[in-house]
């Protein structure tokens, strides 16, 4: 393990950390083992900084050996060489380089020529920066999500837009509580319209799904409603956002509501939005797709009424025992899919498909609940009294005698049955799409659900602490754009198989450093060697970054 010096292109030098191992024929392979950083050729200030780290990592390094490192003492010229640098100020350019030239790619143009933006873009410094600290909030919420006042100091230390001010929480509030309903309009706008004419992408395939958001509190206000939560915390206020993302999984448009909402009472709105804010032609067939929570004759009725076409996974054990009967006769299944056509006396379609993959999977989760079930009432902790607040399903469970709580064999037997079915009923004529059709664009239901996760797990919309409506709503906005420029770089790296994770990974790496000579009043700035997907990245966005 030793230092290398190689020469690059446009008279810059790298500084590396290599290993020389054997392979296959007795050969030697040099692999790199860490990227220290380049600088121009001649710049001995910084070239003498990067063999400084190289040295201290090497000497940190326990399988360093003896002997195979040249000696530096000379070339650095003493430890008391150091001693003249102030602190080396280190900012991880990568995110704004990549991140907020994707916002400026999306939004910038737009913003700059629409006059209800004027909240965001007026003179004074305070307020001046705003629509940058929009785009900063927007960065860190992707590369770095935290409270807001831990992104503050994110952002002062990473010095993305504030190198001659500093950045407060209260700057952020004041430009939170700035955001008006009619502004996130237009952010939801402009993201339809680079959808639409940017990338030319249809969206004629709408996915459609609802989630809840919990509160830090037990506090209710404004539309923090304690109601069904999908996390277990029923006793806590919540509120319910409303998602449509197209068939790429770029996410259109969002709305939020009170958190006592009904799952299935959000599509009302998410219909009004997208009649008036997707401008979709007149005789373009649109087809939602949702599961069934937004299942009801009412929803039915409201999706034919704006003549949009419809494929809705159905409640397959509410149906009455007929066609229970049937859907549970695999006779009646050619290729694993049976159909009845005018269900109901209307022009709807009822399609049933059996999957093995699917069975074994439902009888995996069946046993596991079971298995859980069963450990708590040998434990005497799950007693009558105590079912209510149980997580568990209690489908499973037969009451006996006072205070009794036994697994239902029965009930487990009857569940069984319907292992691996699944069914769906759609508006779409045979002659349009096929069965096979129907089936494959409602398991592309999974790209709305793949966009919660990562509003959720990677871009950490909660917990949230915010109570006032205005900054909820801020929030909301600053996470929702996050979420659209995550999944934007995804779909551009599909091939590649990016995740929006490893994307920021490979960005935190891509640092300035940047040294000031105390004696001279000279500053260096040092710029670390992107990786290789780093490169990828900014040659196929066309990032103005380093060479």
């Amino acid at each position: 393990m030793y230092i290398r010096r190689k020469s690059l292109k446009n008279n810059k030098v790298s500084v590396q950390i290599v290993s020389a191992k054997r392979v296959c024929g007795g050969k030697r392979k040099l692999v790199i083992l860490k990227h220290i950083g380049t600088c121009d050729i001649g710049d001995s200030v910084s070239y003498d900084y990067l063999l400084k780290i190289a040295k201290d990592k090497l000497e940190n390094t326990k399988y360093l050996k003896p002997n195979t490192l040249f000696n530096l003492e000379k070339s650095v010229g003493g430890s008391s060489f150091f001693d003249r640098f102030s602190k080396p100020i280190i900012l991880k350019v990568g995110f704004n380089e990549v991140l907020g030239s994707t916002f400026n790619k999306v939004f910038a143009s737009s913003i700059a020529t629409n006059s209800s933006l004027k909240p965001l873009l007026c003179n004074s410094f305070e307020h001046s920066i705003n629509i940058d600290l929009l785009k900063d909030l927007v960065v860190a919420k992707i590369a770095y999500p935290v409270s807001k006042v831990k992104t503050v100091n994110w952002l002062n230390k990473n010095n993305l837009n504030y190198s001659l001010n500093k950045l407060s929480v209260d700057m952020v509030y004041k430009f939170m509580d700035k955001i008006d309903e009619k502004q996130i309009d237009i952010f939801s706008n402009l993201i339809l319209k680079f959808v639409k004419k940017e990338l030319k992408l249809d969206i004629n395939i709408l996915f459609f799904d609802a989630t809840t958001l919990h509160f830090e509190t037990f506090i209710e206000e404004d539309f923090r409603k304690p109601g069904y939560s999908k996390v277990g915390k029923h006793n806590q206020p919540q509120l319910l956002i409303g998602l449509v993302v197209n068939k790429e999984g770029l996410p259109l448009n969002y709305n939020v509501f009170e958190g006592n909402t009904f799952d299935g009472n959000t599509i009302k709105k998410a219909l009004e939005d997208i009649k008036s804010k997707f401008k979709l032609k007149e005789k373009e067939d649109v087809i939602l797709v949702a599961d069934s929570a937004m299942l009801s004759k009412n929803n039915i009725e409201l999706i034919e009424k704006n003549k949009y076409k419809f494929i809705l996974a159905h409640r397959k054990k509410s149906l009455n025992n007929n066609l229970k009967n049937q859907i549970l006769d695999k006779d009646n299944y050619k290729n694993n899919i049976f159909e009845i056509q005018d269900f109901n006396n209307s022009n709807h379609r009822l399609i049933s498909s059996y999957s093995e993959k699917r069975a074994k999977k439902d009888k995996l989760d069946r046993d596991k609940k079971i298995e859980k079930l069963k450990k708590k009432i040998t434990n005497n902790k799950l007693t009558k009294t105590k079912l209510g607040n149980s997580k568990l399903q209690s489908k499973f469970i037969k009451i006996t005698g006072e205070a009794k709580v036994n697994i239902d064999e029965d009930k487990v037997e009857e569940d069984a049955k319907w292992d691996g079915l699944k069914t769906y009923i759609t508006n779409i004529p045979k002659n349009v799409l096929a069965q096979k059709e129907i089936i494959e664009k409602y398991n592309d239901l999974w790209r709305v659900e793949q966009a919660f996760r990562i509003y959720k797990n990677d871009l950490k919309v909660r917990p949230v602490f915010h109570y006032k409506k205005e900054r909820i709503e801020a929030h909301l906005l600053i996470s929702f754009i996050g979420l659209f420029i995550s999944k934007y770089l995804e779909y551009i790296f599909k091939v590649q198989k990016y995740s929006i994770r490893r994307i920021i990974e490979n960005l935190e790496t891509n640092q300035l450093i940047i040294l000031k000579d105390k004696k001279t009043n000279q500053q260096f700035e040092i710029k670390t060697e992107k990786s290789d997907i780093c490169k990828i990245i900014y040659k196929k966005l066309k990032v103005n970054g380093w060479p």
